[in-house]
């Protein structure tokens, strides 16, 4: 009931129950060497954008200006929908200055079918050219150095893809809830989950993932929560997922509707994902563990 009715009450009350054991965390973060040459590969960033202000477009934009990797081997692609005038607006006026020195700079309007962040992901995915795929929202504002450690671990670590720390900048107390349940989630659960399930829910969002993942994989999933689903279809397949000590920072969420609306559509679901990982074969030890995250709307 309380995941129908109020998803915002229960997950605050379930985030300050693990506030005790914060002092036990485990560091399972990777920080690269980036000691060694290396022949840099081209990386596609992977931009979806829906309704968003100009500024956090441009704020964006000027974070991707300022990463350390060498700009032409980075490709960007900017997704948006056709009935978001706006926003096209917008990104026109960027992309005009911002051309120079990428290895390209693509602006793509979907064909309006679906109105989902997994689809606008795949329409940019069909017309990519990096080996590596990166992914940020618009409020997102990593380090400079992410990309170069990115690519660095992927390399350094044989790894398939890493997923950056997401760090909430708060102006009120709904943004220091959200802050808090970040936290908690990137300190206590997911170090612990991928030492004992070698994988863990990944977050659409400072994420780095081989191109080849994703063309097993069909693409990203059209899922409430695709990306978490994601983790749940290459569990089996023993892909190698890492924690990047990279930091990308992010607005909490500005409303308390736009937070209920957010955790009632992850917590629906991680449940759908807690009901397909129970169908997937694969070791049981691996299965419990991975379990853990998607079963915490029941807990709740």
């Amino acid at each position: 009931m309380a995941v129908a009715i109020d998803p915002v009450i229960s997950n605050v009350v379930f985030t300050l129950g693990l506030i005790p054991h914060a002092a036990g965390k485990k560091d399972g973060y990777y920080s690269p060497r980036m000691d060694k040459p290396l022949n840099l590969p081209l990386v596609t960033v992977l931009i979806p954008l829906y309704k968003e202000p100009y500024e956090i477009i441009k704020n964006l934009f000027s974070c991707l200006l300022n990463q350390t990797y060498d700009h032409a081997k980075m490709e960007l692609i900017i997704v948006t929908e056709p009935d978001d005038e706006e926003t096209n607006i917008h990104v026109a006026k960027i992309v005009s200055n911002t051309k120079d020195g990428f290895a390209a700079v693509k602006h793509l309007v979907t064909d309006g079918m679906m109105k989902m962040k997994p689809y606008a992901l795949n329409w940019g995915l069909d017309r990519c050219s990096g080996n590596i795929i990166g992914i940020y929202d618009a409020e997102c504002e990593p380090e400079p150095e992410q990309v170069m450690k990115a690519v660095y671990a992927i390399f350094e670590q044989d790894y398939d893809l890493v997923q950056a720390k997401i760090e909430v900048e708060s102006e009120n107390i709904l943004g220091e809830l959200y802050k808090l349940d970040i936290y908690m989630w990137q300190e206590l659960y997911l170090p612990v989950i991928n030492e004992k399930a070698n994988c863990f829910p990944m977050a659409s969002k400072g994420l780095f993932i081989k191109k080849e993942i994703l063309t097993d994989t069909g693409g990203f999933l059209l899922h409430l929560t695709g990306d978490a689903m994601m983790s749940v279809l290459l569990a089996p397949k023993n892909r190698k997922f890492g924690l990047l000590e990279s930091v990308t920072k992010e607005k909490s969420t500005r409303t308390w509707r736009v937070h209920f609306k957010q955790r009632r559509r992850w917590f629906r679901g991680y449940l759908s994902c807690l009901w397909e990982l129970m169908k997937v074969d694969m070791p049981l030890k691996k299965k419990f563990w991975l379990s853990i995250p998607y079963v915490s709307p029941i807990f709740c």
